[in-house]
Order: structure tokens, then sequence, then C-alpha cells
């Protein structure tokens, strides 16, 4: 599926991101099998989600809980979500 998916294009060197459910521990480990990481550099997670995920940066709240870097939208509210990148 695409566990293997994400393994292949990780394997290959390619640059591969995606937000989860900063609640769903079986997706993060999912995420993780397939060889993503969670991001944990604040600045790098704004640059990216500013530049690839089409966020406004006045609009982006970043902080950490239970450990992990996570992130939302204000302005669209909604759960917090975690990066995972190659």
């Amino acid at each position: 599926g695409w566990i293997n998916l994400f393994a292949n294009l990780v394997k290959n060197n390619y640059n591969i991101w995606c937000t989860v459910d900063s609640g769903n521990p079986k997706i993060q480990a999912l995420c993780s099998l397939g060889g993503l990481t969670l991001e944990a550099d604040p600045v790098v997670l704004r640059k990216i989600l500013i530049n690839k995920g089409r966020k406004q940066n006045d609009s982006l709240e970043i902080w950490e809980h239970n450990g992990m870097l996570v992130f939302r939208d204000k302005n669209k509210g909604g759960y917090s979500q975690v990066l995972l990148r190659s």
C-alpha cells in the first residue's frame, strides 16, 4: 500500500511530507514505517507550511504538545496536526 510507496520514495531520495492528526498515533506510526519522521524544528515546520502548504504566517499556530511539535490554522480552527517528512 501507501507505506511501501512512501518507503520507495524515501529510499530514492524524494522529498515528501504530509500532515497528520496529532491525536492519531496509528497513522503517525504507519508514516514512520514508511520512512517519514516528525518535524521537530519550528522554523522548518513554518517554512514548509507557508511555502508548500499555502498557510498564512499570521494565522499559523505552532506549539509543543505531548513531546511533539503541532500546528493548526487559527482562522480555520479544527484539530492540531503534526508534519512528517522524509
